[in-house]
């Protein structure tokens, strides 16, 4: 039997409110870029009871300086996205997503996948 590396982690969630009510329409809330890497501050591998990879406690930085200095363009906008990698492109604040002068489209991207506390897969 041959071994794989194929290791795949499937996260189901939504955001809600501190009172765990669901978010509506005025709730101008959404996820930091590169969102999956973000839900964790550090990580640690280990296989058979030996340490692949160091914990970090700033594993979401690295996470998104990697994802920058790595992938090309069509990364980016193809598969990266599953990780909610959509890349800033105007200014954020303030910001009212459902305005017609709203700067920060791929911001405003992220609210839609997430306004009133629909489900997301990441």
């Amino acid at each position: 039997m041959t071994p794989t590396s194929n290791i795949k982690l499937f996260i189901q969630g939504k955001v809600f409110k501190a009172d765990g009510t669901n978010l509506d329409n005025t709730d101008f809330t959404a996820v930091t870029n590169n969102f999956l890497p973000s839900l964790f501050s550090q990580r640690r591998i280990v296989l058979n009871g030996v340490t692949i990879t160091q914990a970090t406690e700033i594993y979401n930085f690295r996470s998104y300086f990697e994802t920058v200095l790595t992938y090309c363009s069509d990364a980016s906008a193809t598969y990266r996205t599953i990780a909610f990698w959509y890349l800033d492109d105007g200014d954020l604040l303030p910001c009212d997503p459902t305005s017609a002068d709203a700067k920060n489209k791929i911001s405003i991207t992220r609210w839609n996948k997430i306004k009133q506390s629909k489900g997301v897969q990441l």
